[in-house]
């Protein structure tokens, strides 16, 4: 017996946002929380607005999670956050890492300028935007395999599964 500790009911409920094939919150937490954390709630400052800077840098990983607000209340980070909050950069490491994508620069762009992403079919948009949906001769490069790579790479941040 192994438990992987993922359940059929979390990955079909379209509210948890963990699947592509259905629309939902872009979150993919794994412990819930509350997943409608976008509507009453101000922006999460970025280098720019928030050291002085000249520039509108989006913040990295590390300085994302050290600057999370206990009031806003959501129950941790979100797919959405790091859609919306992260730097180019950071989301192509990210699905460099965790989901092994070729096409993680041009997929971290195609996100950074779809901005903002609420729902998982945003993301699934923003992904074909620069995706094919077949390639001839390789599965591996079509649509649905990449969304898969896109969501896993993301779900790993979200629920820190490296660190367990």
């Amino acid at each position: 017996l192994l438990d992987l500790g993922v359940s059929s009911h979390q990955f079909d409920n379209a509210e948890r946002g963990f699947a592509f094939m259905k629309d939902g919150p872009l979150d993919m937490r794994m412990f819930g929380g509350k997943w409608a954390n976008y509507d009453n709630l101000s922006p999460i400052p970025t280098k720019g607005n928030n050291s002085g800077g000249d520039g509108d840098e989006s913040l990295s990983y590390q300085e994302y999670v050290n600057n999370l607000n206990v009031n806003r209340n959501s129950g941790g980070l979100t797919a959405a956050d790091i859609c919306n909050e992260f730097g180019e950069e950071e989301i192509s490491r990210i699905l460099k890492k965790y989901g092994d994508e070729p096409r993680a620069r041009k997929i971290a762009q195609s996100i950074v300028a779809a901005r903002p992403l609420k729902t998982t079919g945003d993301l699934k948009d923003a992904v074909a935007m620069v995706t094919p949906e077949f390639v001839k001769n390789s599965r591996r490069m079509g649509r649905t395999a990449t969304l898969a790579r896109v969501f896993q790479s993301l779900r790993i941040v979200v629920n820190d599964e490296e660190g367990v």
